[in-house]
């Protein structure tokens, strides 16, 4: 089952909801946190990012060529809307990057995490849970989730999270790890 809907802007495309109605709700309300505390960067995320996909497995994380951000029910359901508006900034942060010709290529990927984290930063410093919701951000830099190996491993839990089969792994491995 699919749903669409539209809020501040932005598209929400939901994959597979299960009864769930409160996940456009919660990006909804992480949407129009983003426009309370922080209107430009709401406005470049309706420029920036065409629509937020919810799957059953995978994301957070901006996909190109749809120019979407991919998200998990499960991530939605577990994150406060704080957090959550703070990873669509990181991932509209991403689409900007994209757009003026940045690619996500392994040599950069830690100054490119470092800005997409930044944006998430300037939310959290207009909460209240200002200093939280900062340190659990500055604390992700420290592991550092964009390496090809943490790449490969997100990848597979997304593949078993979709229902592969596990003897798809050993050959999944082959082709993400040797290119």
């Amino acid at each position: 089952m699919f749903r669409k809907v539209s809020s501040s802007g932005v598209e929400i495309l939901t994959l597979n909801e299960m009864g769930r109605s409160d996940t456009v709700e919660q990006l909804r309300a992480a949407l129009a946190l983003i426009a309370e505390r922080l209107p430009g960067a709401h406005a470049r995320i309706r420029s920036g990012l065409r629509r937020i996909v919810v799957l059953p497995a995978g994301g957070p994380e901006f996909w190109e060529y749809p120019r979407a951000m991919v998200i998990s029910h499960s991530y939605v359901d577990a994150a406060p809307v704080e957090y959550l508006a703070m990873v669509i900034l990181h991932e509209c942060t991403h689409a900007r990057l994209w757009d003026l010709g940045f690619p996500y290529h392994p040599g950069v990927r830690p100054r490119i995490e470092r800005i997409c984290v930044n944006a998430g930063l300037r939310l959290a410093a207009t909460l209240p849970a200002a200093e939280v919701l900062s340190n659990f951000a500055l604390a992700s830099l420290e592991d550092p989730w964009w390496t090809k190996a943490k790449l490969a491993a997100r990848r597979r839990r997304e593949l078993t999270g979709w229902g592969a089969p596990a003897w798809v792994m050993p050959a999944y491995d082959w082709v993400f790890l040797r290119s």
